[in-house]
């Protein structure tokens, strides 16, 4: 099967992709190799890259990574932690812009100057770690870059993140 034709058959059956791969919670084990069992919330944390590869150790019934793996799997896994540390930033950074947005909405309606005083107060703590979420996401598409890892799109309000400083 194609993966176009398993989104397909995902699509139809309304789940997600991934759970017709890793019957997370429908199947204990899957046999991720040949004669490797391996439970199917590991296997699938392996697949998406948030685990290295483990075996199984028969003897404590526990999971054991070797170092070279875990250093082999942190440097080919470095495309996907970006990815995660830069959706968490521009998650972040978007929920503080609405923040501040807010309480300067609610310093303006305020009934009295103490409430107004202290919406605004808090207006600009969230645009002073904005800029500092604007500077840490900036660092981190450079670093991408770097890594010759093409960040992901920002959308059209995020754009000056990428302009030069003047």
């Amino acid at each position: 099967m194609s993966v176009a034709e398993l989104v397909v058959v995902a699509k139809a059956l309304k789940v997600p992709a991934i759970l017709l791969l890793f019957p997370v919670g429908r199947q204990k084990d899957l046999e991720i190799l040949p004669g490797l069992e391996v439970d199917a919330w590991e296997s699938l944390k392996w697949f998406t890259g948030e685990q290295a590869f483990t075996e199984q150790d028969p003897s404590t019934l526990g999971w054991v990574v070797e170092q070279t793996d875990q250093e082999t799997w942190r440097t080919s896994t470095a495309p996907l932690d970006s990815y995660r540390l830069h959706e968490e930033c521009v998650i972040d950074l978007k929920n503080t812009l609405r923040r501040a947005q807010f309480q300067r909405k609610v310093a303006r309606e305020a009934a009295n100057s103490e409430d107004r005083d202290a919406g605004l107060e808090r207006a600009e703590q969230d645009e002073a770690r904005s800029r500092t979420l604007e500077k840490q996401l900036s660092h981190i598409r450079t670093e991408m870059r770097r890594l010759d890892i093409t960040p992901p799109r920002l959308e059209s309000s995020l754009a000056f993140i990428d302009e030069p400083a003047t």
